[in-house]
């Protein structure tokens, strides 16, 4: 496809773990490319793509499309131009089923990306960071939920909380907090809900998804 077509762009989008060579094959031939999330499983991999990409100055992306959610695009908007004040902290919880990845940190590496994508997107960069972790739901299975304490290179504190041992069906199987010394922003669901809150006050803004209308 590479040879015959010679497209502008390519787009990744495979099983977790089958990332780096297809990814390693459309950089060696100089196209620019999307990749899915996670870009790969292990570090020397994701070392040998960047290096390889940096090196055919090419265009090189991972796909992250929280980020973009009407919902985050509010809060990123309301911590840009001060609304919440200086952030303190910041809370990341998504839950739901498995994925098809077998490997020990799947959960961690396959979906919690999204949330250390988001929280360092709306934050800034994570400096400090630790975990705690448990299989107790699926023994030998890999580490169905973790909790992490991090902390942001500003001075604010934040945790995530991410499982496959719960069920996408849940209200709320994701939410995220970010507090400020002058308001505080909840995201509900990713797309679903976005609220700001000023500090001392009863009432909040809501922005909440129609079935039909989109921003």
């Amino acid at each position: 496809m590479l040879a015959a077509v010679q497209p502008d762009f390519v787009s990744v989008v495979l099983s977790p773990t089958q990332h780096f060579d297809v990814t390693r094959v459309v950089i060696r031939h100089g196209t620019a490319v999307l990749a899915e999330k996670p870009l790969v499983f292990e570090t020397d991999e994701a070392d040998i793509l960047l290096r390889e990409a940096h090196e055919g100055d090419l265009f090189f992306a991972i796909c992250f499309n929280h980020r973009y959610a009407a919902p985050v695009r509010m809060a990123k908007r309301a911590i840009d131009t001060g609304r919440l004040g200086d952030i303190t902290f910041a809370t990341w919880r998504f839950g739901g089923e498995g994925c098809s990845a077998h490997h020990p940190f799947a959960n961690l590496i396959e979906t919690q990306c999204h949330g250390f994508d988001l929280v360092e997107h709306l934050c800034g960069p994570i400096s400090d960071l630790s975990a705690e972790m448990t299989d107790r739901a699926a023994p030998g299975a890999g580490y169905g939920t973790i909790v992490a304490a991090m902390r942001f290179a500003s001075g604010a504190v934040g945790s995530l909380i991410g499982t496959y041992d719960s069920s996408y069906t849940y209200p709320q199987a994701s939410r995220v907090e970010i507090d400020g010394t002058a308001g505080r922003v909840v995201i509900e669901d990713t797309v679903r809900r976005f609220t700001f809150t000023p500090v001392g006050s009863e009432t909040s803004e809501v922005w909440q998804a129609g079935f039909f209308k989109r921003p």
